[in-house]
């Protein structure tokens, strides 16, 4: 067999390998932070000309009415301060949690 291993996965696992190992893991919240707002934006029809903190008004606003457990903006600000793998684990269940609510998708 080839001494590196080939293919989608072996990518991702040694990327992953190459996360842990800089102990970078914490700095990722923010950016999957993003990737939320960006994926609920796109599910409840958020006007695309909306500035990033006009968007997150707007989700905030959103969830209000929606019944969200968590508003965006308080979300961002966990991404953001997040130092350690702990913190990292709550903050995006939190976000994933949002998300569905955010979207009414379901587990």
């Amino acid at each position: 067999p080839p001494p590196f291993a080939m293919g989608k996965a072996a990518l991702v696992d040694s990327t992953a390998g190459l996360i842990r190992m800089a102990r970078r893991e914490p700095r990722m919240a923010e950016g999957y932070a993003r990737l939320c707002r960006a994926l609920a934006a796109r599910s409840v029809g958020a006007p695309r000309q909306l500035e990033e903190d006009a968007l997150e008004a707007f989700l905030d606003r959103l969830g209000a009415s929606r019944g969200a457990t968590s508003t965006f903006s308080d979300l961002m600000r966990d991404a953001r301060a997040t130092q350690d793998l702990a913190a990292l684990m709550a903050v995006t269940r939190k976000l994933y949690d949002w998300r569905l609510e955010m979207t009414r998708e379901h587990r």
